[in-house]
């Protein structure tokens, strides 16, 4: 496998079941910061992440479960940057699909989840852990999950495009536009014009941009206007005639 994504043996850990690619990656790298290890991939996950602690269900269904590591030298909006590299990675491979983003890290096919980030930074702010599940075949119906999802295979299905999914070659591209993308910002000349670049990106994919919405701010729902995502990658909202920033 580690041929076909272009990386050496020792960059890869991959498994058949694991508790959470991320937790194994970040675990493995404070024990061992000077580790040649980037990625590590699994077929099943029992304690699958997503954000503010919710569960990820990572059935055994030939989906991604990844997690990559890359260095970073200062702050960057890392969901973001992550998930527009995704949706192009997608959009490349099958074009006939349009990716829907929704803040703050949600991966959307026609108004229905296919995938999530987490981001998480170790080793005294150097290190970002990308865990990154995509739901590329159907999930089973047993699982207990809260919101309307669907999968690369299925939308292909309803496009009448009979086509094998490559999962590696899905890999290689997101791997490589994240690479592209943070090495491109680490040019200080150019990184503020490429961070707007990715906003810009974000919010034409926006699955809220430019709508009202309801929020949850101390457990009270409030409607607000979208107003897009900002170079740091909080949510810029207008509650009445107020703009606030959510984090």
């Amino acid at each position: 496998m580690h041929k076909k994504l272009n990386l050496l043996e020792d960059q890869i850990a991959y498994f058949q079941s694991i508790n959470s690619t991320n937790l194994y990656l970040k675990n493995h790298l404070i024990k061992n910061p000077k580790s040649n290890l980037k990625l590590c991939l699994t077929e099943h996950q029992t304690q699958g992440q997503g954000t503010r602690g919710n569960k990820w269900e990572s059935p055994d269904s030939g989906n991604i479960y990844m997690t990559y590591k890359i260095s970073i030298s200062n702050i960057l909006p890392l969901p973001i940057i992550s998930a527009v590299a995704i949706a192009e990675a997608i959009e490349k491979l099958h074009p006939a699909l349009k990716i829907q983003l929704k803040w703050p890290n949600d991966i959307m096919i026609n108004n229905k989840k296919i995938g999530g980030i987490l981001i998480e930074i170790i080793n005294n702010n150097i290190t970002a852990l990308i865990g990154i599940g995509l739901n590329l075949n159907p999930i089973k119906s047993n699982y207990n999950i809260n919101q309307p999802i669907t999968d690369i295979q299925s939308e292909l299905n309803n496009k009448n495009y009979n086509i094998n999914i490559n999962r590696e070659n899905i890999i290689k591209e997101i791997i490589k536009n994240i690479n592209q993308y943070i090495n491109k910002i680490n040019l200080k000349s150019q990184q503020t014009e490429i961070i707007n670049n990715i906003i810009n990106k974000w919010n034409s994919r926006d699955y809220h941009y430019k709508k009202n919405i309801i929020i949850k701010i101390k457990d009270k729902k409030i409607t607000a206007e979208h107003l897009g995502i900002m170079p740091c990658g909080s949510l810029n909202l207008k509650i009445k005639s107020e703009i606030k920033k959510i984090s």
